[in-house]
């Protein structure tokens, strides 16, 4: 019996063994056994992939280093390259220079802090604006500025105000030794320690000496202080007689319709430890004017006191966010949210008054949470931690996300792997902890619950060893980009409103190891450039290469112009047979794409190569065989499945669009592989022949088999897209 067997849809990508005999699978008939340097667009077709472009190498080849974006604007948008103590930076395809060198800000992450235990980028970030926040949980947070596109700059982020620890509950007292300028704190009991440098410190009164401020009071003394509620103030004006406007302010100084008045605090003060004397003992300078005299000499020690929550002692945030017009910092499952739309002040109180738009924190509370792995700002604060998936919201819509107003609210148990998670739109994708199974978080309105299908769940196998970093493309076509543990980078096409989840495998050529990726926008076209970290053995050395990845042809495109080759740089001038500038790829067999003509391999020498004829536009670089592999055929039976049948193609049609064709573009079964010739007689053989588009008929390819299944492979630098593959399908007993 003969049937047609129509493979017109490949994108659901490369399944799982799992399901190779699963035919009543939905995704069955759009997936592949094997899609290797191909992928499935959403559309359909299966696509060879494009290759990647060569940068320039990393500042020290032999470590290893991470990407990150920065997308100040659409046309402002950077790569960041942390390696040992700096971060350098790449744009418009190229390095940024500052006086002809790398333009280079020092940090202060090692080497070995950079990596977590998992394999992962240690460091976290936000970015808002011109800023981008740093945490990583042995150092001090800090702030990369943005200054202008050539400068920049990277401090401490050392709020005045806060994160504080929770007040002490002891019998300790503490005191200070004057109200203003360098001052000495004095404890009843050891708690300083040396590592307690740069760390803040909050007293407060327990005993309030100042005068309550009365309208009208006379003879006031010049400098006298008063008080109003908790709030102290001093006045500026020489004394007089008070007025009749009584002062709110907690800032600066107002007049009372009579005298100004100065706000000095709300019987609460704070300070930075500079200075290590004794476990009872160290120095510190006063942050704002004063502190209450409630705190200052041995009689007025008090036991109202608390250590700022960031120092060495005490530990670093592990995750930044922003929510709510609020920058928020997690430490030890302890949120900490700055000032409603003041992002530099974390003050709980306003007057000694708690306000909704003060800063406030909230402790994570749950069964095995473990620590927190991610941190997302969306409709409500997400939260991944090795135990859980949770999120911090309002209470209450009617009323402001603040202190008073704002809960945690436990959501699955999924689990998660230390590895920031990857917005895409409205959902949020994270790996669980094996790094094997990508989740899709949202939120599902028709079950009024959270949700998080698995991304892998058709392709189980593909993310084996394990996801290290995840990077996503939204332009031209909808891609999340993953970097296994093993240096092999995985391709998924995720379209999902068209139900389109589809993963292949994209092995860079040369042998080439992917150890980190992110994407910011093209400076030319509008689609997103995948920039990628690949390490390498060139000429016997270890070397780490920086390099974008181009897009494929398309229709009306001209085949010189393709760049599929990896670690590649491209001639174009006169035509001349000696290309030079390879000196990256010293020593190296490579293949070439001459005035879209493909030519024989040539090995590297002297930085340079010579071709077999002269060409003006020369593409060099390594090679990347593609290979299709689709599912066993399926034919109708009326006796049943064909599995285990003896089967025969007896004709093949390949349909094609916008492709090239070489000696390495074949079809057929594996041991019987036809090539793909798509040069017409009436083609001008001194030009290569047009992009092709149409059907490619493959006479009786193969014998008979078991369910062997069509392979198309690509091993030319030339594009290849393939729509559509129909076989006759004679089917024995």
């Amino acid at each position: 019996m003969v049937e047609r067997y129509a493979i017109t849809d490949f994108s659901s990508g490369e399944a799982s063994p799992r399901i190779q005999s699963r035919v009543t699978e939905r995704r069955y008939a759009s997936s592949c056994k094997t899609m290797l340097n191909f992928r499935g667009l959403g559309q359909g077709p299966a696509q060879y992939c494009a290759g990647t472009e060569y940068v320039e190498s990393t500042k020290t080849p032999g470590d290893r280093v991470w990407l990150m974006d920065f997308r100040y604007s659409p046309d402002q948008s950077y790569i960041l390259e942390f390696g040992d103590q700096y971060v350098r930076f790449w744009r418009d395809h190229g390095q940024l220079l500052s006086g002809g060198s790398p333009l280079e800000v020092a940090t202060p992450y090692v080497l070995a802090d950079l990596t977590s235990a998992d394999g992962t980028f240690a460091l976290r970030f936000f970015q808002s604006g011109d800023s981008l926040f740093i945490v990583h949980p042995s150092y001090w947070p800090r702030e990369l500025q943005r200054v202008t596109g050539t400068s920049w700059t990277l401090t401490r982020f050392m709020p005045d105000d806060g994160p504080f620890m929770d007040e002490n509950t002891t019998a300790t007292t503490v005191y200070a030794s004057a109200g203003s300028g360098s001052i000495t704190l004095t404890a009843s009991a050891n708690i300083f320690a040396s590592t307690d440098v740069d760390s803040l410190f909050y007293l407060e009164a327990t005993t309030i000496f100042a005068k309550p401020w009365a309208a009208g009071e006379t003879a006031i003394p010049a400098g006298a202080s008063r008080r109003v509620d908790l709030r102290t103030y001093i006045d500026t004006s020489g004394g007089g007689t008070a007025g009749t406007i009584v002062p709110t302010h907690t800032t600066g100084t107002q007049n009372d319709g009579s005298i100004d008045w100065r706000y000095v605090h709300s019987s609460a003060g704070w300070v930075r430890i500079t200075g290590y004397t004794s476990p009872t003992q160290v120095t510190a300078t006063v942050i704002g004017v004063s502190l209450p005299g409630g705190v200052i000499g041995g009689a007025n020690a008090t036991t109202v006191w608390a250590f700022g929550a960031w120092s060495e002692t005490r530990g670093y945030p592990s995750q930044v966010s922003i929510f709510r017009e609020r920058l928020v910092f997690e430490q030890d499952l302890t949120f900490q949210f700055s000032e409603a739309g003041v992002l530099r002040a974390f003050g709980t109180r306003t007057g000694g008054e708690i306000t909704a738009a003060n800063g406030f924190t909230r402790k994570l509370y749950g069964d095995a949470l473990g620590q927190v792995q991610w941190v997302h700002s969306g409709t409500n604060l997400e939260i991944g931690t090795a135990g859980g998936e949770l999120t911090i919201q309002e209470i209450t819509t009617n009323d402001p996300f603040g202190p008073d107003n704002a809960s945690v609210v436990a959501r699955t148990r999924y689990r998660s792997l230390n590895m920031a998670a990857l917005p895409v739109n409205d959902v949020t994708l994270f790996m669980q902890p094996s790094g094997r199974k990508l989740r899709e978080w949202f939120f599902d309105f028709s079950r009024d619950s959270f949700r998080g299908p698995d991304m892998t769940f058709v392709s189980e196998h593909i993310t084996k060893p394990g996801i290290v970093q995840l990077a996503y493309c939204a332009e031209p076509m909808s891609t999340i980009y993953a970097v296994r543990s093993d240096g092999v980078l995985l391709q998924m096409t995720y379209e999902r409103e068209n139900e389109v989840v589809g993963w292949s495998r994209r092995q860079i050529g040369g042998g080439g190891f992917v150890e980190s990726i992110a994407s910011i926008p093209n400076p030319d076209d509008g689609t997103d450039d995948l920039w990628l970290i690949v390490r390498r053995t060139i000429n016997g050395a270890t070397v780490r290469y920086v390099e974008w990845m181009h897009q494929p042809l398309e229709e009306g495109d001209d085949i010189a112009d393709g760049w599929y080759l990896d670690s590649a740089v491209r001639y174009d001038g006169a035509a001349t047979t000696g290309i030079s500038g390879l000196g990256h790829l010293e020593g190296a067999t490579v293949r070439v794409l001459a005035d879209g003509f493909t030519h024989p391999e040539l090995t590297v020498a002297s930085g340079a190569i010579t071709l077999n004829f002269a060409a003006a536009k020369v593409l060099v670089g390594f090679s990347y065989p593609g290979l299709i592999e689709t599912q066993r055929p399926e034919a109708d039976r009326r006796m049943g499945s064909s599995i285990g049948a003896a089967q025969r193609y007896s004709h093949l049609v390949v349909d094609l669009q916008a492709s090239g064709a070489g000696a390495g573009t074949k079809v057929g079964i594996e041991g019987d592989m036809a090539t793909i010739i798509l040069r017409r007689t009436d083609d001008d053989p001194s030009a290569p022949p047009p992009l092709f588009s149409g059907t490619y008929d493959v006479d009786s390819p193969g014998g008979w088999h078991l369910g062997e299944p069509i392979r198309v492979e690509q091993d030319d630098p030339l594009p290849l897209v393939v729509r559509a593959l129909v076989p006759r399908v004679r089917v024995g007993g």
